[in-house]
């Protein structure tokens, strides 16, 4: 059963199990209400590359995700946080990654 598992993630990672989605940082598991630190990253979300499908079992914060259409919650490990908007689009150009929510990715063009 566990190399089952361990395919079906070598799988999911060849067929894009990375996107880019503006998310609030989180310092501990206290979180924004109990924190000060949690409430301050909170009140700045960042771009950040996002890992959808995470080898190791662990406890994970989970986001919504659009795959192929289909909204599914995934559990996600942070590997990047990008310094403004224009470094993520660019980054996503060049590695073909999707960014989440992008009012780009919604269709709209450029130059508007």
């Amino acid at each position: 059963m566990t190399l089952l598992a361990s395919q079906t993630c070598a799988i999911a990672a060849d067929s894009g199990c990375h996107v880019i989605k503006k998310i609030a940082q989180a310092h501990c598991q206290r979180g924004p209400e109990r924190c000060q630190k949690c409430k301050e990253m909170s009140a700045n979300p960042k771009y950040s590359l996002l890992n959808i499908c995470p080898k190791t079992p662990a406890a994970r914060r989970v986001t919504e995700v659009d795959i192929n259409g289909k909204k599914e919650w995934r559990e996600f490990d942070v590997e990047r946080i990008f310094d403004s908007p224009a470094e993520a689009r660019a980054y996503a150009e060049t590695q073909k990654i999707q960014i989440m929510g992008d009012e780009y990715t919604a269709g709209e063009s450029r130059n508007n």
